[in-house]
């Protein structure tokens, strides 16, 4: 947590609740999993306006319950959420309706499309075709760490990746990603030269030919187990990290996007 963050939207939420709202009205916070609200003072989402900090959220408005669809609506613009309900602590969202507010793996309806939001815990394995977390034949990338400072998206079989740099991630369209200069070598990222900042995309084939749009929302320290993957760390690597100095930049937090129904070929155009 960020405290300074923490208490400035305290202070918002304190300003909020002295500044006439009605008893009809009622002031939320909300957590989101990576620091990407930080960068917007002011997040408008159905005609309701949110004060966010880093990795918090504050709002007053008229749901004396949470509401799934404004905690929707709010994922949407911030990226996943780990905790929405009322500043006091009496009323929140349980996980099972966190996993429907943030989409627990399934964003997207359209057909020939997969969507969701997975936390690739450090030092594991992913299959991205299956959203599997598991070292096996299937992995498609490696969060490898190679010491305390510096990190490394490593392609496993045969996938192959290509960084887009910072930019908007719905507007990265699959041509886009088509057209990218793909690599089979690792995407190294170091404390000194971050090259995984909240809004950098991915391209990627996975090791079983599906174009992919990988986009990134930040990290989560090598301490915080407040999300649905930590449910595969052991205790005793729990208890081994617990010991060990903190690392922020530890645990990945992507969306990412699976293009089932496009053939790569039919988009190949020369690189750029």
């Amino acid at each position: 947590m960020q405290i300074k963050a923490y208490a400035a939207l305290l202070g918002i939420a304190l300003l909020l609740i002295g500044s006439g709202a009605s008893g009809d009205e009622f002031v939320y916070l909300a957590e989101t999993v990576a620091a990407s609200a930080g960068e917007q003072d002011e997040v408008t989402t159905g005609g309701f306006i949110w004060h966010c900090r880093d990795n918090w959220c504050v709002i007053r408005a008229p749901w004396p319950q949470p509401d799934l669809d404004a905690c929707q609506a709010l994922a949407r613009k911030v990226g996943p959420l780990a905790s929405f309900g009322l500043k006091d602590g009496s009323i929140a969202l349980d996980e099972k309706e966190l996993e429907k507010c943030n989409g627990d793996g399934s964003l997207s309806a359209r057909e020939g499309v997969r969507e969701g939001v997975t936390v690739l815990l450090g030092t594991y394995e992913w299959d991205v075709d299956r959203d599997r977390l598991e070292s096996t034949h299937a992995a498609d990338l490696w969060l490898e760490h190679v010491d305390a400072g510096t990190r490394q998206l490593v392609p496993r079989n045969g996938a192959q990746i290509a960084l887009l740099g910072q930019t908007n991630c719905q507007a990265v369209t699959p041509e886009r990603l088509a057209k990218a200069r793909f690599r089979y070598t690792p995407l190294v990222d170091r404390d000194d030269r971050p090259w995984l900042h909240p809004g950098s995309v991915i391209a990627m084939y996975t090791n079983s030919r599906k174009l992919a749009k990988l986009c990134i929302r930040g990290f989560r320290n090598s301490h915080d187990l407040r999300f649905k993957e930590a449910h595969l760390l052991s205790k005793e690597w729990i208890i081994m990290t617990r010991q060990r100095p903190l690392i922020d930049r530890y645990h990945l937090v992507v969306s990412w996007t699976i293009y089932d129904d496009i053939d790569p070929l039919s988009l190949f155009e020369a690189p750029e």
